[in-house]
Protein backbone atom coordinates (compact mmCIF):
# COMPACT_ATOMS: atom_id res chain seq x y z
CA UNK A 1 0.00 0.00 0.00
CA UNK A 2 1.22 3.82 -0.04
CA UNK A 3 2.50 3.99 3.66
CA UNK A 4 4.85 1.05 2.98
CA UNK A 5 5.61 1.91 -0.34
CA UNK A 6 6.73 5.15 1.28
CA UNK A 7 8.54 3.71 4.07
CA UNK A 8 10.31 1.08 1.71
CA UNK A 9 11.73 4.20 -0.66
CA UNK A 10 12.73 6.22 1.61
CA UNK A 11 14.75 3.34 3.29
CA UNK A 12 16.38 2.77 -0.15
CA UNK A 13 17.04 6.30 -0.57
CA UNK A 14 18.77 6.89 2.95
CA UNK A 15 20.68 3.25 2.78
CA UNK A 16 24.04 4.38 4.38
CA UNK A 17 23.02 7.85 5.87
CA UNK A 18 21.24 6.02 8.70
CA UNK A 19 19.06 3.27 9.46
CA UNK A 20 16.52 3.80 12.02
CA UNK A 21 17.81 0.96 15.04
CA UNK A 22 14.33 1.34 17.26
CA UNK A 23 10.97 2.26 16.08
CA UNK A 24 8.29 3.49 18.49
CA UNK A 25 5.22 2.40 17.31
CA UNK A 26 2.64 5.25 19.43
CA UNK A 27 0.37 5.92 16.46
CA UNK A 28 -3.31 5.11 17.23
CA UNK A 29 -6.47 7.19 16.27
CA UNK A 30 -7.52 8.08 19.70
CA UNK A 31 -11.06 6.79 21.97
CA UNK A 32 -12.95 9.44 21.51
CA UNK A 33 -12.38 9.07 17.63
CA UNK A 34 -12.68 5.18 17.74
CA UNK A 35 -15.90 5.85 19.81
CA UNK A 36 -17.39 8.19 16.85
CA UNK A 37 -16.12 6.10 13.69
CA UNK A 38 -15.24 2.91 15.24
CA UNK A 39 -14.33 0.91 11.66
CA UNK A 40 -12.49 3.43 10.41
CA UNK A 41 -10.17 4.34 14.06
CA UNK A 42 -9.58 0.12 13.67
CA UNK A 43 -8.19 0.16 10.29
CA UNK A 44 -5.83 2.81 10.77
CA UNK A 45 -4.46 1.09 13.95
CA UNK A 46 -3.69 -2.14 12.12
CA UNK A 47 -2.49 -0.75 8.86
CA UNK A 48 0.05 1.40 10.81
CA UNK A 49 1.27 -1.60 12.82
CA UNK A 50 1.33 -3.74 9.88
CA UNK A 51 3.26 -1.80 8.02
CA UNK A 52 5.56 -1.32 10.84
CA UNK A 53 6.05 -4.98 11.20
CA UNK A 54 6.32 -5.65 7.03
CA UNK A 55 9.92 -3.02 7.87
CA UNK A 56 11.21 -4.84 10.53
CA UNK A 57 11.06 -8.08 8.09
CA UNK A 58 12.07 -6.82 5.28
CA UNK A 59 15.30 -5.22 7.50
CA UNK A 60 14.49 -1.71 7.04
CA UNK A 61 13.72 -1.34 11.35
CA UNK A 62 16.32 -3.70 13.56
CA UNK A 63 13.50 -3.49 16.60
CA UNK A 64 10.27 -2.34 16.61
CA UNK A 65 8.40 -1.50 20.05
CA UNK A 66 4.43 -1.34 19.62
CA UNK A 67 2.82 0.82 22.27
CA UNK A 68 -0.37 -1.05 23.01
CA UNK A 69 -2.89 0.12 26.05
CA UNK A 70 -4.47 -1.04 29.90
CA UNK A 71 -7.33 -0.91 27.69
CA UNK A 72 -6.89 -4.32 26.20
CA UNK A 73 -7.97 -5.70 29.74
CA UNK A 74 -11.09 -4.52 29.30
CA UNK A 75 -11.16 -3.70 33.41
CA UNK A 76 -9.13 -5.32 36.72
CA UNK A 77 -6.98 -4.65 39.40
CA UNK A 78 -3.62 -6.17 40.21
CA UNK A 79 -3.47 -6.29 36.17
CA UNK A 80 -0.27 -8.29 34.69
CA UNK A 81 0.51 -9.25 31.67
CA UNK A 82 -0.83 -12.38 32.27
CA UNK A 83 -3.87 -11.24 33.04
CA UNK A 84 -6.93 -12.04 30.23
CA UNK A 85 -7.54 -9.53 27.71
CA UNK A 86 -11.45 -8.60 27.04
CA UNK A 87 -11.50 -5.30 25.57
CA UNK A 88 -14.54 -3.29 25.43
CA UNK A 89 -13.75 -1.02 22.98
CA UNK A 90 -12.54 -0.97 19.08
CA UNK A 91 -9.77 1.13 20.06
CA UNK A 92 -8.86 -1.57 22.46
CA UNK A 93 -9.69 -4.33 20.37
CA UNK A 94 -7.58 -2.68 17.30
CA UNK A 95 -4.61 -2.12 19.61
CA UNK A 96 -5.12 -5.97 21.08
CA UNK A 97 -5.44 -7.28 17.15
CA UNK A 98 -2.17 -5.26 16.49
CA UNK A 99 -0.23 -6.82 19.64
CA UNK A 100 -1.19 -10.03 18.09
CA UNK A 101 0.60 -8.79 15.15
CA UNK A 102 3.48 -8.04 16.42
CA UNK A 103 4.06 -10.85 18.19
CA UNK A 104 2.99 -13.21 15.21
CA UNK A 105 5.42 -11.59 12.53
CA UNK A 106 8.36 -11.85 15.56
CA UNK A 107 7.13 -16.00 16.01
CA UNK A 108 7.21 -16.18 12.12
CA UNK A 109 10.00 -14.29 10.82
CA UNK A 110 12.32 -14.21 14.36
CA UNK A 111 11.94 -10.24 13.90
CA UNK A 112 13.18 -8.30 17.59
CA UNK A 113 9.67 -6.85 18.85
CA UNK A 114 8.62 -5.53 22.01
CA UNK A 115 4.89 -4.96 23.52
CA UNK A 116 4.63 -2.42 25.94
CA UNK A 117 1.44 -1.76 28.10
CA UNK A 118 1.03 1.51 29.06
CA UNK A 119 -1.81 2.79 31.52
CA UNK A 120 -3.28 6.45 31.80
CA UNK A 121 -0.42 8.83 30.83
CA UNK A 122 -1.38 12.25 31.37
CA UNK A 123 0.61 15.54 31.41
CA UNK A 124 1.20 18.87 28.92
CA UNK A 125 -0.55 18.52 25.17
CA UNK A 126 -2.26 16.16 26.23
CA UNK A 127 -6.29 17.10 24.57
CA UNK A 128 -9.04 14.30 25.18
CA UNK A 129 -8.22 12.89 28.62
CA UNK A 130 -9.54 13.51 31.73
CA UNK A 131 -7.42 15.33 33.40
CA UNK A 132 -6.60 18.05 30.06
CA UNK A 133 -10.57 18.20 29.19
CA UNK A 134 -11.22 19.23 33.38
CA UNK A 135 -8.59 21.73 32.95
CA UNK A 136 -9.25 23.59 30.04
CA UNK A 137 -12.89 23.35 31.12
CA UNK A 138 -12.57 25.10 33.78
CA UNK A 139 -10.31 27.87 32.21
CA UNK A 140 -12.59 28.33 29.95
CA UNK A 141 -15.19 28.96 32.56
CA UNK A 142 -17.26 25.55 32.34
CA UNK A 143 -18.35 23.01 34.72
CA UNK A 144 -15.56 20.05 34.55
CA UNK A 145 -17.68 16.81 33.58
CA UNK A 146 -18.16 13.18 35.06
CA UNK A 147 -19.14 10.67 33.29
CA UNK A 148 -21.37 7.75 35.55
CA UNK A 149 -20.45 8.43 39.38
CA UNK A 150 -16.89 8.98 38.97
CA UNK A 151 -16.02 5.77 41.10
CA UNK A 152 -14.03 4.32 38.17
CA UNK A 153 -10.17 4.10 39.00
CA UNK A 154 -7.61 4.30 37.02
CA UNK A 155 -3.47 3.62 37.22
CA UNK A 156 -1.88 7.73 36.32
CA UNK A 157 1.60 8.15 34.89
CA UNK A 158 2.82 11.45 34.17
CA UNK A 159 3.87 11.71 30.68
CA UNK A 160 7.79 12.72 31.65
CA UNK A 161 7.47 9.14 33.97
CA UNK A 162 6.66 7.62 30.84
CA UNK A 163 9.20 8.66 28.91
CA UNK A 164 11.94 7.86 31.23
CA UNK A 165 10.84 4.29 31.23
CA UNK A 166 10.47 3.78 27.87
CA UNK A 167 13.92 5.32 27.12
CA UNK A 168 15.75 2.99 29.71
CA UNK A 169 14.03 0.33 28.30
CA UNK A 170 15.78 0.78 24.93
CA UNK A 171 19.29 1.83 26.74
CA UNK A 172 19.18 -1.63 28.37
CA UNK A 173 18.76 -3.33 25.51
CA UNK A 174 15.18 -5.44 26.66
CA UNK A 175 12.87 -7.14 24.48
CA UNK A 176 10.34 -8.51 26.93
CA UNK A 177 7.13 -7.10 26.64
CA UNK A 178 5.92 -5.26 29.61
CA UNK A 179 3.28 -2.94 31.34
CA UNK A 180 4.40 0.09 32.32
CA UNK A 181 2.04 2.20 35.48
CA UNK A 182 2.59 3.23 38.76
CA UNK A 183 0.31 0.69 40.52
CA UNK A 184 -1.63 3.57 42.11
CA UNK A 185 -5.16 3.83 41.72
CA UNK A 186 -7.04 7.38 41.60
CA UNK A 187 -11.40 7.03 41.14
CA UNK A 188 -11.61 9.69 38.53
CA UNK A 189 -13.69 12.14 40.76
CA UNK A 190 -10.87 11.94 43.50
CA UNK A 191 -8.57 13.27 40.28
CA UNK A 192 -10.99 16.09 38.90
CA UNK A 193 -11.41 17.42 43.29
CA UNK A 194 -7.43 17.49 42.71
CA UNK A 195 -7.55 19.15 39.54
CA UNK A 196 -10.12 21.41 40.98
CA UNK A 197 -8.73 22.37 44.32
CA UNK A 198 -5.38 23.34 42.41
CA UNK A 199 -7.33 25.59 40.59
CA UNK A 200 -9.56 27.12 42.98
CA UNK A 201 -12.15 26.39 41.30
CA UNK A 202 -15.05 25.89 43.99
CA UNK A 203 -18.20 25.59 41.61
CA UNK A 204 -20.73 22.60 40.81
CA UNK A 205 -19.63 18.92 38.76
CA UNK A 206 -21.67 18.04 35.96
CA UNK A 207 -22.74 14.40 35.79
CA UNK A 208 -23.30 12.46 32.78
CA UNK A 209 -24.39 9.01 31.86
CA UNK A 210 -21.46 6.87 31.68
CA UNK A 211 -19.30 7.02 28.75
CA UNK A 212 -19.48 3.88 26.11
CA UNK A 213 -17.51 1.39 26.90
CA UNK A 214 -16.00 2.56 30.03
CA UNK A 215 -15.00 0.16 32.66
CA UNK A 216 -14.83 0.49 36.28
CA UNK A 217 -11.00 -0.25 37.46
CA UNK A 218 -7.78 -0.61 35.25
CA UNK A 219 -4.79 -0.58 37.81
CA UNK A 220 -1.15 -2.37 37.41
CA UNK A 221 -0.03 -4.75 39.98
CA UNK A 222 3.47 -3.28 39.43
CA UNK A 223 4.46 -0.69 41.33
CA UNK A 224 6.27 2.24 41.54
CA UNK A 225 6.84 4.80 44.09
CA UNK A 226 9.91 6.87 42.80
CA UNK A 227 7.91 8.45 39.78
CA UNK A 228 6.11 11.92 39.91
CA UNK A 229 3.68 12.43 42.36
CA UNK A 230 0.01 13.32 40.99
CA UNK A 231 -0.39 16.67 42.75
CA UNK A 232 2.84 17.44 41.33
CA UNK A 233 1.79 16.01 37.67
CA UNK A 234 -1.69 17.84 37.81
CA UNK A 235 0.22 21.32 38.97
CA UNK A 236 2.01 21.40 35.93
CA UNK A 237 -0.19 19.93 33.62
CA UNK A 238 -2.48 23.22 34.80
CA UNK A 239 0.94 25.19 34.55
CA UNK A 240 1.22 24.63 30.68
CA UNK A 241 -2.61 24.77 30.46
CA UNK A 242 -2.07 28.40 31.39
CA UNK A 243 0.93 29.41 28.88
CA UNK A 244 0.80 30.78 26.08
CA UNK A 245 2.16 26.85 24.37
CA UNK A 246 -1.23 25.88 24.87
CA UNK A 247 -2.92 28.62 22.80
CA UNK A 248 -3.61 26.11 19.73
CA UNK A 249 -5.76 23.89 22.04
CA UNK A 250 -7.79 26.88 23.76
CA UNK A 251 -8.92 28.69 20.34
Amino acid sequence: DTMFYLLENIGKREKGKWQPITYINMAAACLLYSLKKPLKGFDMEVALCKTMCEAAKRGLIKHIIQISTSEVYGGGNQLTLQSPCLPRTTYAAAKLASDGLVNAYRQLYNIKASIIRPFNTYGPRQENAIIPATIKRILDGKKPIINGDGNQIRDYTYISDMAIQIVDYIDEGRTDDCIMASGHGYTVKEVIERVMKQIEYTGDIEYNNDRIGDVECLVSQQKHDNLVSIEIGINETIRWWRSDESSYLRS
